[in-house]
């Protein structure tokens, strides 16, 4: 689990002991042990293996945890997190995996160790914890890439809380990650990719005036799927919690003549992204915007309603 919280990039107050210390964590913790008992599993937990163990020495310090109990914590920390995770225990476990590690210069001194735990029947709950914790490092890496996603029909951005795509409308057969190394003037009304020996993007205002450059670099990894991200369903008689920062990300992005922009939002669950959707006037000028913003986890009484 310390790995998990590691991996999820969040701060201390998302810290496996400060889950555990939650009520929700403490009856979830009681009715697995409860049914754990009931299957026959007596083995496990008279050896030790409990649903949670907390190792403070040895070879192996840090807190392991039954994968039920660790896709719990991965929920409690972030929803789009837990999804993640889930996906990624699935995917591992059935030897379905689509990550390459290639492709991730940076993780490649896991590789060693999670082949090897690819390749165990994970038996061991602490080994399947283990296993858990390396593939949901991977998965998380790809949700920290720094770059703009670029493909032969969108244009991707996403920082593992709101995700935008973008039709460009420009024909084109490249599926890259382009890092901007510098800021995009505020006055850029287009920006053109020129991939020379030195790639650069070039700035021009609404005149087609050139106003400035920005050194671009092409990322070697794998960006996240938002085809799992963007919901395509709605449901109208919830409305989760998010950020109220990102709220005003639209009128940051599309509010170029005026500060107000018009959305409607369509949330798809409680615990499921949230999509923006915008008017007819914003939908043509920035090539039909999808964007999403995943939900907070909250208690129904931290939102009292109007009063009666």
């Amino acid at each position: 689990m310390n790995t998990l919280h590691k991996a999820s990039g969040e701060g201390d107050n998302k810290a496996p002991n400060q889950w555990l210390r939650t009520k929700h964590a403490k009856e979830l913790i009681t009715e697995l042990e409860a049914k754990l008992l009931k299957e026959n599993q007596t083995a496990y937990l008279q050896s030790g293996q409990k649903v949670v163990e907390v190792t403070n020495g040895g070879t192996s310090p840090g807190t392991y945890a039954h994968e039920l109990i660790a896709v719990s914590y991965a929920g409690w920390v972030r929803a789009d997190f837990q999804l993640d995770v889930n996906q990624a225990f699935i995917d591992f476990k059935s030897g379905k995996s689509s990550i390459d590690l290639g492709n991730m210069p940076s993780l490649k001194h896991l590789t060693g160790r999670f082949e090897e735990l690819r390749n165990m029947v994970a038996r061991d709950e602490k080994q399947e914890a283990e296993l858990l914790t390396v593939c949901s490092l991977i998965m998380n890496a790809r949700k920290k890439t720094k770059g703009v996603h670029i493909t032969p029909k969108y244009i991707e951005a996403t920082n593992g809380h709101v995700a935008l795509r973008m039709e460009h409308g420009i024909k084109t057969r490249k599926d890259i990650i382009v890092k901007f190394d510098g800021a995009v003037p505020a006055k850029a009304e287009t920006t053109e990719l020129v991939f020379n020996k030195e790639p650069l993007a070039v700035h021009r205002d609404a005149h087609g005036l050139r106003i400035g450059f920005t050194a671009i670099r092409l990322l070697d990894a794998r960006y996240p799927d938002l085809d799992r991200v963007i919901p395509t369903t709605v449901d109208e008689s919830v409305i989760p919690p998010v950020q109220g920062e990102y709220m005003s990300y639209p009128a940051k992005m599309f509010g170029r003549d005026s500060k107000m922009v018009s959305v409607k939002l369509a949330p798809s669950g409680e615990t499921t992204a949230c999509r923006l959707l915008f008017d007819n006037t914003v939908c043509t000028q920035f090539g039909n915007p999808q964007f999403v913003v995943m939900p907070i986890r909250f208690k129904q009484e931290d939102y009292p309603g109007p009063s009666q």
